[in-house]
């Protein structure tokens, strides 16, 4: 069965047609660029063998194009059947995914993580756009790489561009506005930005009010389980700092009063062996957290398996029993 490159052959030109535009000033987007090779060169190109396609012979037509000239025949080798596009529609965005965050919660908004995030699916369409530091133009999320986002957080960081716990926003918007393609799902897709930035302000954003009780009940299930997971992760945190915080014995201050030695009184004795049990019991609840939070790194257990385990620690440990 012969291999339909037509996804990377058009790769191929936009990535000319992106390099031209450059070295001849046109000033155009990387989205502007995928748009004008969809309209103007892909078609002629679509079915032949990738391996036959030289860059010098892209980048004439692309000259060709833009001068107005007739384009050199491109010869189809076979037809292909196009097949039906599968996007995620933006209306099963919540106003959660899409509130303003911190650049530094980026990741985790567009990738899933701690904090209750369950990232975007993979056939969203997205553009990340931040002036002078990254532009994906118009991809779907599978497409861009973990690493990238990693990397525009730490140059936001270094660079010192926003002390904002607000600064990166999400605007949904449509590709185009013909009344013929509203509704359809591969139409919308969500601008990544920073407040203020030349994509932010040269985008229109589509009002759209979608809460968790508008989702698929896929989507519902999913979100409630990072929801749990969070406070799962919170409440081990949460007693994790007490025990760190609880003064142990050695901490205790002595008293600067000289007193001659006596024996401990009966009630001195429990005090110092309670403080003694408690200690002993954090640290305990500690350690058995972390091998459990192992164990659950080393894929030994599920996340229903981990969450359940959790909370039985837990338990045990507010009602007062050993760990």
């Amino acid at each position: 069965m012969k291999k339909n490159f037509s996804l990377k052959i058009f790769n191929l030109i936009a990535k000319r047609v992106y390099k031209i535009s450059k070295k001849r000033k046109l000033g155009w987007t990387w989205q502007q660029c995928q748009k004008w090779t969809s309209a103007n060169l892909f078609k002629s190109y679509k079915g032949k063998s990738f391996s036959k396609i030289k860059v010098t012979d892209v980048d004439k037509d692309v000259i060709a194009v833009l001068e107005g000239k007739a384009i050199p025949s491109v010869s189809v080798t076979a037809k292909t059947t196009k097949k039906a596009e599968v996007c995620f529609n933006i209306n099963q965005v919540t106003n959660d995914q899409t509130d303003d965050v911190g650049f530094y919660y980026l990741h985790d908004r567009i990738f899933g993580g701690e904090n209750g995030e369950i990232g975007f699916d993979d056939n969203l369409k997205i553009a990340v756009e931040v002036d002078g530091l990254i532009s994906t133009g118009l991809i779907k999320k599978y497409q861009l790489s973990s690493s990238d986002i990693k990397k525009l957080i730490s140059d936001i960081r270094k660079l010192n561009l926003s002390s904002s716990d607000d600064s990166i926003i999400f605007k949904r918007a449509l590709i185009s506005d013909k009344i013929s393609e509203i509704n359809n799902p591969c139409n919308g897709y969500i601008l990544i930005t920073m407040l203020g930035s030349s994509a932010d302000l040269g985008t229109v954003e589509i009002d759209m009010d979608v809460k968790e009780k508008d989702l698929t009940p896929e989507l519902q299930a999913k979100i409630e389980e990072a929801k749990k997971l969070n406070e799962a992760n919170q409440e081990a945190k949460r007693l994790k700092k007490k025990a760190i915080n609880t003064k142990r014995p050695s901490q205790v201050e002595p008293k600067k009063v000289i007193v001659q030695p006596t024996a401990k009184t009966e009630s001195e004795e429990k005090s110092s062996d309670k403080i003694q049990l408690e200690t002993e019991r954090y640290n305990a609840l500690n350690r058995t957290l972390e091998i459990l939070e192992q164990s659950y790194d080393k894929g030994l257990i599920t996340k229903k398996q981990f969450q359940d385990r959790q909370q039985q620690i837990f338990n045990k440990f507010e009602k007062g029993g050993k760990i």
